[in-house]
């Protein structure tokens, strides 16, 4: 008997639709035996922007993000809902970003802490720094 195995690795990305954003269809025949659908919910709630995470409808992570003058303060939250990261972006007064600080969970619990610069193009330095002042003062990423 003649069996012909065929390798799928595609992705089909779906335009955003009210609140689901970011869908994409993964067919790999490789790593996954039934096709995986990815994608966000973004909505507002108490002046918060709130992104869920869904992996095949059932959700992955959470985020809330809340806008401030000079600041953006976003949280990530596991399926149990506790959180495991927070990220602040920090803006000049021009509102051009100019610093980012982020604290995440690892995987024994403890809080990793750096704060990055940000650059006008828009990337951040290489080298993380452990207070606010030796990333704002620090003239190299070495």
């Amino acid at each position: 008997m003649l069996s012909l195995i065929f390798k799928i690795n595609m992705q089909i990305r779906f335009p955003d639709k009210g609140n689901f954003q970011n869908q994409v269809l993964i067919i790999n025949s490789k790593t996954h035996i039934r096709p995986t659908l990815f994608y966000e919910r973004v909505f507002y709630q108490n002046n918060k922007k709130i992104i869920k995470e869904y992996i095949n409808d059932k959700i992955s992570c959470s985020y809330e993000e809340e806008i401030f003058n000079h600041f953006i303060i976003t949280k990530g939250f596991s399926v149990e809902g506790k959180l495991s990261s927070t990220e602040v972006i920090y803006f000049d007064y021009e509102g051009i970003p100019y610093m980012s600080y982020s604290e995440v969970k690892n995987s024994n619990g403890e809080l990793d802490i750096c704060y990055r610069r940000i650059y006008p193009n828009g990337k951040q330095s290489l080298k993380g720094f452990k207070d606010f002042f030796s990333c704002y003062y620090n003239i190299h990423d070495n």
